[in-house]
């Protein structure tokens, strides 16, 4: 159920505003959990450079603006994917933990849609994870938009 007074949009469903609403003290628990993951990550990077991971778990899910964009899924290995909620994981720690990331195109799946990885660096070094994706350029396929 939705929260009275929820700072939280109301097109979101009931059960995100309630995850996106909250008390300073949630907040405040929450950034406690949030800094030590970025210490736990801190640590890694003590040793390697870059973390290269997948951006989502599939190709690019086709433009398709019909409907609830809550329900919308995409097929991966046979199992319905929640497009809004199970797609994005491989960027969410990243993005919930403040460090930089960018995605670099590697080319098309067999049926002609996008596929991406995910550059992590060390958080504050945000030029190095650019300055690997703009070499990366030299290596990998680049984008090329999708067929219509």
């Amino acid at each position: 159920m939705a929260l009275a007074g929820s700072a939280a949009s109301p097109s979101l469903p009931a059960d995100i505003q309630t995850a996106a609403s909250g008390s300073h003290m949630r907040w405040l628990r929450n950034h406690e959990r949030r800094e030590e993951l970025r210490d736990r990550w801190r640590s890694w990077f003590d040793d390697y450079d870059a973390l290269l991971c997948p951006a989502v778990l599939s190709t690019a899910p086709r433009h398709d603006l019909d409907g609830d964009p809550f329900a919308r899924t995409v097929d991966i290995d046979g199992v319905a994917r929640n497009i809004m909620m199970e797609i994005p994981q491989w960027t969410g720690l990243i993005n919930v933990i403040g460090y930089p990331a960018c995605v670099v195109p590697l080319g098309r799946a067999d049926e002609g849609l996008p596929v991406g990885m995910q550059i992590v660096t060390s958080y504050l070094r945000d030029r190095e994870s650019v300055d690997l994706a703009r070499r990366m350029e030299d290596v990998v396929a680049g984008f090329e938009p999708p067929p219509l």
